[in-house]
Order: C-alpha cells, then structure tokens, then sequence
C-alpha cells in the first residue's frame, strides 16, 4: 500500500509497523484507491482523532486488527469495515441512523454496479 500512494501521490502516515493511515483521500484519487485494493478488508473512520492521531485505535488495529473498531467507534462518527470483495461495508455508529448511511451510500454510489440495502 505504502508503495501505491506513494505512485498516486496519496498522503498518508505510518503510526506504526502494522498501520497506514490515509487521513483525507482527494476525491479523484477514490476510484483508483478502491480498485487496487478492492480484494482487500480495510478499515475507515470519520470524525475524532483523524489527523493528531488515536495511538490507543492505531495501537489495537496493529495488533487485533479491526476488530479494534468494535471498542473505538463511540468515539467517532462512524467506523467502517470495508470488504468489498465478499460484498459488505459494515458501518459502525452510535451517531448515524442506518436510514442516513444507506441514503448517503446510494446517492455516492449511484451510476456504479451496487447495491445499497439494510441487512434483514
């Protein structure tokens, strides 16, 4: 990954051996970030500790990998497990109602081979 944003251009840091954190992607540099690693799980979060950094997060990801989201994201707007491969974003949120992730996901997802639903 490191390799990759550094080709793109993509900023990003490394607040340890295990992690790379990419504070704020451009939006021109979305499409070719998912793509190249659409066979990957990876992890996103919005709101808190983004660019000072959350040691305590970036410290459990390293060693339980986003398991460490399971504890952390009250502290954020949302967390998100992103697997695209197998097909699911797992959203996690106290802040968020499901209805206002799944209006916001279908209108950025719009055009594209997706479908936006609330799990049963």
């Amino acid at each position: 990954m490191r390799d990759f944003c550094e080709q793109q251009g993509i900023e990003f840091r490394e607040p340890n051996a295990h992690v790379l954190v990419i504070p704020a992607p451009a939006a021109d540099k979305l499409p070719a970030l998912f793509e190249h690693f659409a066979a990957e799980t990876f992890g996103a979060r919005a709101g808190g500790a983004l660019l000072p950094g959350d040691a305590a997060l970036e410290g459990g990801l390293a060693e339980r990998g986003l398991d460490a989201y399971q504890t952390a994201y009250a502290a954020y707007l949302f967390c998100a497990i992103c697997d695209f491969e197998n097909g699911f974003l797992t959203v996690l949120s106290e802040r968020l109602w499901a209805s206002e992730v799944i209006r916001r996901a279908k209108a950025a997802l719009a055009g594209l081979h997706v479908e936006v639903t609330r799990p049963a």
